[in-house]
């Protein structure tokens, strides 16, 4: 069911997007459903995963919509991916670091420490474009 409505979300968000004879209100139609298709997407890897792997999907998910942010030059998309890339380090550094073992907690922050060096590297990187 949940994947079913993420599809729908998504392939509205797309044939919004692109729509030319739009009337001035339906102009950020694309971004609701595109916000709605990443929250249901959320949603579902909560749901279906457990422990650490929620925040490992969560930062995938993150990273693929920044990309795709970058890609399409679009601002909407971006800060999605960036809103979701930071609930994820809030879900790191509260819930998820709180159970493990010192090897893996170090491990943890090298991992977050490369996601955020990578994110910061595309946008110095394409920051004449923003």
């Amino acid at each position: 069911v949940f994947l079913i409505a993420i599809i729908t979300f998504y392939a509205s968000s797309a044939m919004y997007f692109k729509s030319r004879s739009k009337l001035e209100y339906e102009s950020k139609y694309w971004e609701y459903y595109f916000f709605g298709g990443a929250l249901l997407t959320t949603l579902l890897l909560a749901l279906e995963l457990k422990g650490g792997l929620i925040s490992a999907a969560w930062a995938v998910e993150a990273i693929a919509i920044l990309i795709a942010g970058f890609r399409y030059e679009l601002s909407f998309v971006r800060k999605t991916g960036i809103g979701l890339l930071l609930l994820t380090i809030v879900k790191v550094f509260i819930i998820d670091l709180a159970g493990l073992d010192q090897f893996y907690r170090i491990l943890s922050f090298m991992v977050l420490g490369a996601i955020l060096m990578g994110a910061s590297f595309l946008y110095s990187k394409y920051k004449d474009k923003l």
